[in-house]
């Protein structure tokens, strides 16, 4: 039987960037929120496409749970509804990830975000009902 390889996700710290703010209180509907910075650098060519601003947007999400103590094995489960709303502007030099927690289930270890990336103020991407659990 040959080994099959495993297959490694990428650190979060290198998809979203550096995590500013946790809250448990704060966000659109008061039951917390995440901010997360990413600075861009144009000359190596890492400019994220929609996918991985979209990724960005989960992993955060997904840190989120962990920090709560939900536990390692937090996954994002699935995504309502995603409207691109815009292009990376050519002057960004960072990109902003936020989420909002609309439902916290403690016991079963989910929740249900909203999330947005923007860039320089513009808006990029607006994700609806991230799901998130075990």
């Amino acid at each position: 039987m040959a080994d099959t390889p495993v297959r490694r996700r990428r650190p979060a710290a290198e998809v979203f960037g550096r995590v500013l703010w946790l809250g448990a209180t704060d966000g659109e509907h008061r039951l917390g929120s995440a901010y997360a910075v990413r600075s861009l650098h144009r000359y190596s060519g890492e400019v994220p496409g929609e996918a991985r601003q979209l990724d960005a947007l989960l992993r955060l999400s997904e840190h989120y749970g962990d920090w709560l103590g939900f536990g390692s094995r937090t996954r994002s489960r699935g995504v309502g509804k995603v409207r691109l709303l815009g292009d990376l502007p050519e002057q960004a030099t960072r990109i902003e990830y936020r989420i909002h927690i609309r439902r916290i289930g403690r016991r079963q270890e989910t929740l249900i975000a909203d999330g947005e990336v923007s860039a320089e103020g513009v808006p990029l991407l607006r994700a609806e009902r991230i799901q998130v659990g075990p």
